[in-house]
């Protein structure tokens, strides 16, 4: 990664951490103001731990700027949310064409038929894959969905509703979806059970719209949010199969 030209940058995380004596950890939120260097270059969906070193002279490639002694190098700490089995199902999705939201009563018919195409062919290499995980139906003007997702973990599938709304300003803007029996069970989640896609999802999501549509949606944003999530809130005890109290009574 080349050197940043530019010392001015938006905010950061404020929760600093001592690494050793020479060395604080923080996590930096936003781009350079001037070149938007941090989210041009770094891989989609980074929420990256920044080290700032003091006195330390360091020639390693990720190495962003060094003034009067003080050099700030760039980590990637974030959960893998997308692995090689998720990138190659969501290169074999259609990307969609009409740019319409629900406002635009002649282009949107052709939207909606357009994301149906994706996601059936998305639902159809789930279940080639032997891992179809979710099912979704709309209102009649394409405006409301609901359904369901599941998550197998240790042989037992978890079996959640999910809904979300179509907002005005879509496909600029992804929908915000919702797993309602979940809400208050974990910290990325917002109030009403929708799910914080924030710091991954949302960046690829602007970079890809119109093209990006609900298929993507569920492959780079529910799936890997669930795949993280379910595993712990089952591993804490809040999420627990609905089998488990009944073995537990016998």
């Amino acid at each position: 990664m080349s050197d940043v030209h530019h010392s001015v940058f938006d905010s950061v995380h404020s929760d600093h951490v001592l690494t050793n004596e020479h060395s604080v950890a923080f996590t930096l939120k936003t781009r350079c103001r001037k070149c938007s260097l941090l989210t041009e270059q770094l891989p989609v969906g980074v929420s990256p731990e920044v080290h700032v070193t003091l006195g330390t002279e360091r020639s390693e490639p990720d190495r962003l700027r060094q003034n009067s002694g003080l050099t700030v190098y760039l980590r990637d700490s974030r959960p893998n949310m997308a692995d090689e089995a998720t990138r190659r199902a969501v290169s074999q999705i259609p990307m969609l064409k009409t740019h319409a939201g629900p406002r635009d009563r002649a282009l949107w018919p052709q939207r909606l038929k357009e994301e149906y195409q994706a996601l059936i062919r998305f639902v159809e290499q789930n279940k080639a894959a032997d891992n179809d995980w979710f099912r979704l139906e709309s209102n009649a003007d394409g405006t409301r969905w609901t359904g369901t997702c599941w998550f197998v973990h240790e042989l037992l599938r978890y079996e959640f509703r999910l809904e979300f709304d179509i907002p005005v300003t879509y496909p600029d803007t992804a929908p915000e979806v919702a797993v309602p029996e979940l809400d208050g069970k974990t910290a990325k989640m917002y109030r009403g059970g929708r799910i914080c896609l924030t710091d991954h999802f949302a960046p690829l999501w602007a970079r890809n719209a119109p093209r990006f549509g609900l298929a993507h949606l569920m492959a780079l944003g529910l799936g890997p949010w669930l795949a993280v999530e379910v595993p712990d809130l089952i591993g804490k005890g809040l999420v627990v199969h609905k089998e488990r109290p009944r073995e537990a009574a016998e």
